[in-house]
């Protein structure tokens, strides 16, 4: 599809979910690198990074066709990036690596058309990435070496896979909308461990909607809605991990899946042989 067809239809679907503002239509900016605390002076910011008053990314209409949109670095100022539109660059709409515990938000953006990753976190811990709509990326959103993140309220769609945690541990992914994706929904790998997944909608991904991988272990999955995932295979979802739950103990709930015949379990293909042991009679809204 051509860049300028695509982005005039990006625009009206910026319009009617009315995530970004429309000043942003009007509005273009160069892309951002910022590898020290001191790069972030390079830039006419709002905020002085610290917890109270952190620097303000926002209304940035980024499609440069570059390695990235967004590139921070070996930081330890207080940020977020908001309200922005990241389109068509070459590998990463917004790139994080080495940033502080609990410094960096990722909020409200539209994220579209990126070659690996619309986001990418490397090496960074608490980070939120909540309310963004990510589109025809290679990956939605990229977590390598970074745990008790917060993956909230977004959208992701038509992408290969929506979420790769990769070596993460203690992430949660919550509320989130991932569809026609032509690989997975979320794929979890690389070790990764005590992950929860809970409260998302799973629709329409050509392969399984999860796939865990079989070094990762200890994460739990309940509250989910799978619905028409797999469509070619035997089960919505594969583990192939060790001690992962598809299901919460406490209260005896699992997860909503369309193709779940009303008797017994549902069974999870893969070599944990896992079940959910518990699977909901309707979605959860």
């Amino acid at each position: 599809m051509d860049k300028k067809y695509r982005i005039a239809i990006t625009f009206v679907i910026i319009i009617a979910i009315t995530i970004i503002p429309v000043v942003l239509l009007v509005t273009t900016n160069n892309t951002i690198e910022i590898n020290s605390d001191e790069d972030f002076l390079n830039y006419s910011f709002e905020g002085d990074g610290t917890v109270s008053n952190p620097y303000i990314i926002e209304e940035r209409f980024i499609s440069s066709e570059d390695t990235y949109a967004i590139s921070i670095t070996n930081t330890s100022k207080y940020f977020i990036i908001r309200d922005c539109y990241i389109a068509d660059n070459f590998e990463y709409g917004i790139y994080l690596k080495d940033v502080k515990n609990d410094t960096a938000s990722i909020l409200n953006n539209l994220i579209f058309g990126n070659g690996i990753a619309g986001v990418s976190l490397s090496s960074c811990d608490q980070v939120r990435i909540e309310n963004n709509l990510f589109t025809e990326n290679a990956k939605g959103i990229n977590l390598e070496n970074s745990n008790y993140c917060t993956i909230s309220n977004n959208t992701i769609s038509v992408s290969e896979y929506g979420i790769n945690i990769c070596n993460g541990d203690n992430n949660l992914i919550v509320n989130n909308t991932l569809k026609e994706n032509s690989k997975n929904g979320l794929l979890v790998d690389c070790e990764s461990r005590l992950n929860s997944i809970i409260a998302n909608e799973f629709n329409n991904n050509t392969l399984e909607a999860i796939n865990i991988d079989d070094l990762c272990n200890n994460i739990l999955i309940y509250h989910n809605s799978f619905i028409f995932n797999n469509l070619a295979g035997i089960s919505q979802a594969i583990d192939n991990g060790l001690h992962n739950s598809w299901f919460f103990n406490d209260t005896s709930e699992g997860n909503f899946w369309n193709d779940y015949d009303d008797s017994g379990f549902y069974q999870i293909s893969g070599s944990a042989n896992s079940t959910d042991q518990y699977p909901l009679a309707n979605p959860i809204i």
